[in-house]
């Protein structure tokens, strides 16, 4: 397999993405932020940052920004409180409700050119790469620390 391949791929998705998003004035990691929100409200910042492996310092640096143009909130979490509930604002939800799902729609729009039996068996291969690549993940971050 060629993971040039893979990696340029992914790139014309994120491209395809970052064009159909530009003019929301928010980056890709602000972007993918509000759209876990839009999908899942009241999370806690440490879920935000393991749904999209990024490091928390990314992420707090991010929700500082979208705290400071209105479009999310934090508030602490009655049952853990050293922990903020992040969500997004009315002007959150509406900057980003025509946006969510750009990334499905060009997954769409590209796997169109497969039959649906093709997609199904790309889906269930990519399954099956997908939890090789999380065990090799757990496993290599394991016998590093």
């Amino acid at each position: 397999m060629d993971f040039n391949k893979f990696n340029l791929f992914f790139r014309c998705g994120r491209e395809y993405g970052r064009l159909m998003t530009k003019d929301l004035g928010i980056n890709y990691t602000e972007y993918n932020i509000c759209v876990f929100l839009y999908f899942y409200p009241d999370a806690p910042q440490d879920l935000i940052s393991k749904s999209y492996m990024l490091d928390k310092t990314t992420v707090a640096k991010s929700l500082q920004i979208l705290e400071q143009r209105g479009l999310i909130t934090r508030s602490v979490n009655p049952q853990n409180r050293r922990q903020n509930l992040i969500n997004l604002t009315e002007d959150g939800k509406t900057l980003i409700k025509d946006a969510v799902h750009v990334y499905d729609d060009w997954v769409e729009k590209v796997s169109g050119s497969l039959t649906a039996r093709e997609q199904q068996q790309f889906d269930a291969m990519l399954d099956k790469m997908l939890k090789s690549a999380m065990a090799l993940k757990e496993q290599t971050e394991n016998s590093t620390n």
